[in-house]
Formats: structure tokens, C-alpha cells, sequence
């Protein structure tokens, strides 16, 4: 198991691994940008969203649903592998920026960014980690 979790990015199980959680999240944040960009109205009517404006909110989904293709779409056109990382990490900061922004008007809504954040994270690290030399 470690040496799974510990080997090159060419690990054929790793890479399957990597592939599955990067269509999962890339669903989820493409989905989750397409519901803001759409429904922004609900959550800057909200008493502790109000502050933030219309403009914020289109920003916020629409890089949401540009990262969440990059991290498909790098690993489809061989040139463009390299932003795979940039992409994963860019939508870890979009959950880091909905983190604070929930639980500082709210005090809720931490646990539904936490996870895919982690997985972001971890998928930017394998990503990013050179190739197995033969």
C-alpha cells in the first residue's frame, strides 16, 4: 500500500486513481459552477451572503468551471499537461475561498470543501512529480 501511495505518477494503479478522482471532482466543480453562476441569487439574497456582489459570485462559478475542465482537458492534449497541476490547485484555492467566505458569515458549510480540497491538493502533488526514468 505505501509503495502505491509512495511510487512514480507512470504507476499504472495510481494513474487509474488519479484519472477516477479527476473526473469525480471535475463533475462536481463543473456542476457546482453551473448551479453558482445560475442561482447566485439565492445565495447573495442569503442575510449573511448579501454583501457580496453579482459580479463575485459569476467570478467565483466561472473560474470554478475553468479549473474544473483544466483538469480534464490537460490530460486529453499532451502540450497542456503541465497546467493539470495549476488547475487542481486553482480549484483548491476557489474551496478555500468558499470556506472562509461560508464560515465567516456563517459558521457552516467547512466540510463540503475540506475533502475535495484534500484531493486537489494530493492530485496537484502526484501530478506534478517527475516521471519514472527507465
Amino acid at each position: 500500500m505505501l509503495q502505491f501511495i509512495s511510487g512514480y505518477k507512470n504507476n499504472k494503479s495510481m494513474n487509474i486513481l488519479l484519472w477516477i478522482l479527476q473526473i469525480l471532482l471535475s463533475f462536481y466543480y463543473i456542476t457546482g459552477g453551473i448551479f453558482l453562476s445560475s442561482n447566485y441569487q439565492i445565495l447573495a439574497n442569503s442575510w449573511a451572503l448579501n454583501n457580496l456582489s453579482k459580479t463575485f459570485w459569476l467570478i467565483l462559478s466561472t473560474l470554478e468551471i475553468i479549473f474544473a475542465v483544466g483538469l480534464i482537458l490537460p490530460g486529453l492534449i499532451k502540450p497542456l499537461r503541465k497546467l493539470l497541476p495549476i488547475s487542481a490547485i486553482g480549484l483548491a484555492l476557489v474551496s478555500l475561498s468558499g470556506i472562509f467566505i461560508y464560515s465567516a458569515y456563517t459558521g457552516l458549510g467547512i466540510l463540503w470543501a475540506i475533502t475535495p480540497t484534500a484531493l486537489l491538493v494530493f492530485i496537484a502533488m502526484r501530478r506534478s512529480l517527475p516521471s519514472k526514468t527507465k
